[in-house]
């Protein structure tokens, strides 16, 4: 099969690799993670996959993957009790300051999504590459 195939639940830790590996020059990453430690993306990107991943669909780009895809239904955004199942308390091992900037920005990005879509849609969640 040369298409997109469908990321099973053992391959997560795949997916977390292209993630780290896409969006470690990021500006979003670079202010979150001011030392950018890989160790503290691949957390990150851990927590986010596992929170989205029973209510969204991920795609792997090939049978040997350089990239993904994942969206989410938006009457199915995770819960509290996702993000917490999905290991979001690993990150208190974080910098405190990293933290501060971690919940600020996603509290802007939730707050601006709120705001411009209202209606029921399909949520690109993450879109990556290797670089």
């Amino acid at each position: 099969m040369n298409g997109p195939r469908r990321v099973s639940e053992e391959e997560y830790g795949k997916v977390v690799e292209i993630l780290s590996e896409a969006f470690f020059e990021d500006p979003m990453i670079k202010y979150v993670f001011k030392d950018r430690e890989r160790k503290e993306i691949r957390r990150l990107y851990g927590v986010v996959t596992k929170a989205y991943a029973p209510s969204s669909d991920i795609y792997f780009d090939s049978e040997e993957p350089n990239g993904m895809i994942q969206w989410i239904d938006s009457e199915k955004e995770p819960g509290v009790m996702a993000w917490l199942r999905s290991g979001a308390m690993r990150m208190i091992g974080s910098p405190v300051s990293s933290l501060f900037r971690l919940m600020k920005t996603g509290m802007e990005i939730f707050k601006t999504q709120k705001e411009c879509m209202k209606e029921h849609n399909l949520h690109l969640i993450l879109l990556a590459v290797l670089p």
